[in-house]
């Protein structure tokens, strides 16, 4: 074989990779969930430069994932810390696009609980941050929010659910409350 051939293994490994299922370009519903979670980070980085909060630090998914102490891996789609005056605030952040059923949201929202109530702690070993959830409309807002009374305590504590947009106001009023 000439040195600039391709070794068996490399053959066989572009081989698999040309006659994969995966699709060459991501999906419409990937791109709007990778979109509204940018639109996310944009929007708290804007209200940093005002008096409104500052942001000290935010994560979109892999880099905001953390594992409890069962080695499971909690994975919120984004993770924030902010601050006002003295007070900081850390939040794990979901953002729903009503693409996925309310059983789905459920199971996903019970983990949290289940940290809350064994006393879990969050990413870097720090306490359990607040889990924001965001929707895309009223009609979600509502079912989301039913979703949440549904759950055991500390529910009520845990969530907060808002629409798309009205993020940046939520996540103030908690710092000032």
């Amino acid at each position: 074989m000439s040195p600039y051939g391709l070794t068996p293994s490399c053959t066989a490994s572009r081989h698999k990779l040309e006659n994969s299922n995966q699709p060459d370009t991501p999906t419409d519903r990937f791109l709007a969930h990778t979109l509204a979670v940018a639109e996310l980070y944009v929007s708290l980085a804007e209200a940093g430069r005002t008096d409104v909060l500052t942001l000290i630090g935010f994560h979109g998914e892999p880099a905001c994932w953390w594992r409890d102490s069962e080695g499971e891996w909690i994975k919120p789609d984004a993770s924030a810390v902010v601050s006002a005056g003295d007070i900081e605030d850390s939040w794990v952040i979901e953002v729903d696009n009503a693409t996925e059923s309310l059983p789905t949201l459920r199971r996903k929202l019970a983990v949290y609980v289940g940290l809350a109530k064994n006393e879990e702690h969050g990413p870097d070993g720090g306490p359990l941050p607040r889990v924001l959830v965001t929707v895309p409309d009223e009609r979600r807002l509502a079912a989301v929010r039913e979703l949440v009374r549904s759950l055991p305590e500390p529910a009520g504590e845990l969530f907060a659910v808002t629409i798309h947009g009205t993020t940046v106001e939520v996540i103030s009023k908690a710092l000032h409350e």
